[in-house]
């Protein structure tokens, strides 16, 4: 709807008239009609007192939420004092990701009304918005206060309990929501969604089916569903969902990829690689692109005599692994520049290829193209059966090797590496990560344990001195790390980082796995084709490490007997 709606009805130019016409219009639903008079009062009077509130309003109720804070904006102005102005311009703003300025109406108009709950509904939803959960919690409290039945407020502290890990609380603030608004269907996913977070997965499930069944359209709830269905395994029961999300929304990035992580976990790698590259559309990821797009590689054009620039993107783990791309590049006669994270710098100077390295931040060289190292499988057509698995593509350095020789020693006993953690920034360590006293049985064992762990967290500093067979050392980047490495009989690790270099570099890497794992490790299988040399160890239930312990203990027996008698 724009001015050009005044063309609707013949112009009155009798104010009275007009306003008259606009209210019946208004209160009728003639939005075009209501619009047009109000325009046209407007034209002819403009400084009439109350056109620009309702104007403001019609706009709001039809979700035009840029012309709604322009009039609000001019009706504030004329009654500053009104508390009903100052709630409709803060909501519009709000819905524009206005979201300091929605903050700064909510707050006037509590200063006009304190005992009004509306105002602090929607500051606290804002603030949530803002991601200042305690703000929003705040503000959710005191709606309740003021008006205890007001189901959207309880929803809204759970949301703030949610974003504050306070999971049990918020389903409790989630219950309280629906027992007052019992077709709340927002709130029976965000109730699943607190039970997901507290491992309650069937819980969770029953959530989301009656959210889904209250709000079948609901692509939230098919796409949070998806998510619970793969951390119980249920892989096709995930696709169907996250299939039923694409047909409401196409183009939902998220659900991409999501699907490329169980495609490529199921070895449908042709489809798997293809979904990937949504991951520069998924917003959530936060990965960008920053090379000019004119120069991006196709995957297709010839590379010989070409440079090609090659950016990491993802985590250390992901540069290991992937890093196994840049000889075949080479091979096909390109001149690669390769940028890392700086702590990688020194170990990829041992890829078998000439490569010239840089680490992010350095000023780069010219080049022709560019190209992401994570799209490399796509763009080389990557299947099972030709992975490039030559192994060992990563070394120690001869220098560094003999440095660590001398500093590990000379031992009767078999030297076993251990990694129990990984980085905490990655979204899925609370699973993939263990507390340090969940391998005490294995520490318990007679070998000489290293730590090949560069940091340790706080809970377990506090633990290291019960364990003194577990040899700590300084390692100032993975080059001290890949020469540590190669002084080990056997590496045990979680899935990060370390693990990865272990089975570049071909040294025997047990991997201790969740129960459902990376995509990379694929389903149910005890080896890797990425790594020769791994063998993996699988939890049999979700966040219980006891058993995959137990296992590493027997193989170890195994492994070691002749040393052992």
């Amino acid at each position: 709807m724009t001015a050009s709606a005044t063309a609707m009805n013949p112009p009155i130019h009798n104010p009275t008239e007009c306003y008259r016409r606009a209210l019946t219009a208004h209160q009728a639903g003639q939005w075009l009609q209501a619009e047009s008079a109000y325009l046209e009062l407007l034209a002819h009077n403009p400084g009439h007192p109350d056109a620009p509130t309702l104007l403001g309003t019609l706009y709001l109720q039809l979700s035009l939420h840029a012309p709604a804070a322009e009039w609000l904006l001019k009706a504030a102005a004329l009654h500053p004092r009104q508390h009903d102005i100052q709630i409709n311009l803060a909501n519009a703003l709000q819905a524009l990701g206005r979201l300091q300025d929605a903050i700064s109406s909510y707050r006037q108009a509590i200063a006009l009304k304190p005992e009004h709950a509306d105002a602090y509904v929607g500051r606290a939803y804002t603030h949530h918005q803002l991601m200042d959960f305690s703000a929003s919690l705040v503000d959710a409290e005191h709606a309740i206060r003021l008006k205890p039945e007001n189901a959207l407020a309880h929803n809204l502290r759970g949301n703030a309990l949610l974003g504050l890990k306070r999971n049990e609380e918020a389903v409790a603030a989630y219950d309280m929501a629906i027992k007052l608004q019992p077709d709340f269907a927002d709130a029976f996913n965000n109730r699943a969604n607190a039970l997901r977070y507290l491992q309650r997965l069937d819980e969770a499930l029953e959530s989301y089916n009656q959210a889904l069944s209250l709000k079948p359209d609901f692509t939230d709830g098919y796409l949070n569903r998806g998510m619970v269905f793969e951390e119980l395994g249920r892989f096709d029961d995930a696709l169907v969902d996250y299939d039923h999300v694409l047909t409401l929304q196409p183009q939902h990035a998220g659900v991409h990829w999501n699907k490329s992580a169980i495609k490529l976990l199921k070895g449908e790698w042709e489809e798997g690689w293809k979904l990937y590259e949504w991951r520069w559309i998924n917003k959530a990821l936060g990965l960008h692109d920053p090379y000019p797009a004119e120069k991006r590689w196709d995957g297709k054009a010839s590379l010989h005599g070409k440079t090609i620039l090659i950016h990491t993107e993802q985590g250390m783990g992901d540069t290991i692994q992937f890093s196994r791309y840049i000889p075949l590049l080479v091979t096909q006669g390109a001149h690669v520049a390769f940028v890392v994270a700086p702590a990688l710098k020194s170990l990829m100077s041992s890829l078998p290829c000439k490569v010239s390295l840089y680490g992010t931040g350095e000023a780069l060289p010219d080049y022709d193209l560019h190209y992401p190292l994570l799209s490399l499988p796509f763009s080389l057509n990557t299947t099972l059966a030709n992975i490039p698995n030559q192994v060992p593509y990563l070394n120690a350095s001869p220098a560094k090797r003999e440095e660590w020789q001398a500093k590990v020693g000379v031992s009767a006993r078999p030297k076993i590496g251990l990694i129990w953690n990984g980085a905490t920034i990655n979204p899925n360590d609370r699973h993939r990560s263990m507390p340090l006293e969940e391998i005490s049985a294995l520490l318990a064992e007679d070998y000489d344990f290293h730590c090949l762990q560069k940091d340790i967290r706080p809970q377990d500093q506090a633990i290291l001195n019960t364990f003194p067979q577990l040899k700590l050392h300084k390692l100032s980047d993975f080059s001290d790390t890949a020469a540590l490495i190669d002084q080990m009989d056997i590496v045990i690790s979680v899935c990060t980082s370390v693990g990865h270099l272990a089975g570049a570099m071909n040294k025997p890497l047990w991997m201790m796995l969740t129960k459902h794992a990376d995509w990379r490790w694929l389903e149910q299988r005890s080896d890797s084709p990425w790594y020769p040399s791994a063998r993996l160890f699988r939890q049999q239930t979700n966040d219980d490490w006891s058993d995959v312990v137990n296992q590493i203990i027997t193989a170890l027996h195994s492994t070691f007997s002749t040393n052992l008698k």
